[in-house]
């Protein structure tokens, strides 16, 4: 029972209560009844009135705690690559992740399977879902796999497990939920969309894990160019179209050194993005005394046009009227500016001084549109603006200087994939503890509605 928003989170931890087999009722005194309806068992979401006792009378007198989640039949598989582009350190975190799903997990022929593959050039099954039966078995023979080195075939070794799935429906008499989890740090050699729109008409629910070097978008795997990446904490991300937009601070305080790195910040969270024309849509507009739009949010639809424009930015000079810029850079969210309010909208504002003019009024009326704000402020910014553009210490960062923004990229890159900031952008990480395949259940249910 709540009369406001928790201030915290509250997915995962619902999650494992609920796993307990214990139904939980959710009653509002003031709280958003989204939330509650996240928190609750089933439908067993109430507002508080005359009504609600006797209600609640019949509830308890009649229901049966909901064990569904402790009895989960499941096949699940994991792909995991072993080419030459995996460090060893990333390919031993590879195999924690696994160990950490079994150890969650209730392992047994009538209960959740697991089996792996692996693949570099080729694939090639290091255990079937029938091979092991407890957890001790299992987690011994995860351990021993090796690493050999090699070729990225993702998409072959996609097609590979397209008939292991339909053995596991033999071998198991019938038909459960079934999961392929890919774990992968490079470029695939080949194309892996059609193998996985395959094994999604297969009825295989497929994510992808690691870098963003290879996506699930929408439910299908699809090919990303990025240069591979150390194993990432974001293991999973889940992206839908969105308008992302930079304010950039051009004023004459800025060093040309420091406005060359507010350029490489942009350049790098645009390259791990999903941009396309109907995917994620990126703007940038400069500010100083003025404002100067460098370009709208439906004039690039490439990552190469959007750096090379990017690049050919230059650095304005003048005054810092940041309020003046929240309230120009607004309007590049609506629809007759190529803005789409219907999907999620933000705003990334990076300054290094105190605003000369009010910020709060323009930056709550930004808001009011549903566009999430992200201040970052760098040198001697003005906390209290910050989190008066922002609304929310959790989107506020102020940094020491400008190199600082090289290790905010990752930060800011985890923050953009909130599941928690009302976004279908999600991303989760492997918690000890965590029922993880209430996660799973949760991502495939937001993916495929």
């Amino acid at each position: 029972m709540s009369g406001n928003d928790s201030s915290d989170r509250v997915f995962f931890g619902s999650r494992q209560v609920q796993s307990e087999a214990i139904t939980v009722v959710g009653m509002s005194l003031g709280a958003s009844m989204e939330e509650l309806r996240v928190v609750a068992t089933g439908q067993h979401v109430y507002q508080v009135n005359t009504t609600t006792v006797p209600l609640l009378k019949r509830i308890f007198e009649t229901e049966e705690p909901e064990t569904s989640l402790t009895q989960d039949e499941a096949d699940i598989f994991f792909l995991i690559d072993h080419s030459g582009s995996i460090y060893p350190s990333d390919f031993q975190d590879m195999k924690k992740f696994i160990l950490e799903f079994i150890n969650i997990f209730r392992i047994g022929p009538q209960h959740i399977r697991i089996g792996v593959a692996k693949y570099a050039d080729l694939p090639e099954l290091e255990f079937d879902l029938t091979t092991y039966s407890n957890q001790e078995t299992l987690k011994t023979a995860v351990e021993e796999i090796g690493q050999e080195g090699g070729g990225t075939k993702t998409g072959k070794a996609l097609e590979f497990m397209g008939p292991l799935f339909k053995r596991a429906t033999v071998t198991r008499g019938h038909k459960v939920p079934e999961y392929l989890v890919v774990i992968t740090d490079g470029e695939s050699a080949d194309k892996v969309k059609a193998p996985a729109e395959a094994l999604r008409a297969q009825g295989v629910i497929t994510y992808a894990i690691g870098t963003v070097s290879l996506l699930v978008y929408s439910g299908d795997l699809v090919e990303s160019r990025h240069p591979p990446k150390k194993f990432g904490e974001c293991l999973v991300k889940v992206y839908v179209p969105g308008d992302l937009l930079f304010l950039i601070d051009s004023s004459g305080s800025i060093h040309p050194d420091d406005y060359n790195k507010m350029k490489d910040f942009m350049k790098s969270i645009i390259s791990t993005s999903f941009v396309g024309r109907n995917e994620v849509h990126v703007g940038v507009m400069q500010f100083s005394s003025r404002q100067k739009p460098e370009f709208s949010l439906i004039e690039h639809f490439t990552k190469n046009d959007m750096m090379v424009a990017v690049d050919g930015m230059t650095q304005m000079g003048g005054g810092t009227k940041t309020g003046a810029a929240i309230s120009a850079v607004s309007q590049l969210f609506d629809p007759a500016r190529g803005g789409r309010p219907d999907l999620p909208q933000r705003l990334v504002v990076i300054t290094d001084g105190e605003a000369q003019d009010n910020v709060k009024a323009p930056a709550e009326e930004l808001r009011a549109k549903r566009v999430l704000v992200y201040a970052i402020g760098v040198m001697k910014a003005n906390t209290t603006q910050l989190l008066e553009i922002s609304g929310s210490a959790e989107r506020m960062y102020a940094e020491r200087d400008f190199d600082a923004l090289k290790a905010l990229e990752r930060q800011l890159s985890l923050d953009l994939c909130d599941p928690e900031r009302g976004q279908k952008i999600l991303c989760f990480q492997a918690m000890k503890g965590v029922h993880l395949f209430a996660v799973l259940s949760f991502l495939s249910q937001v993916e495929w509605t």
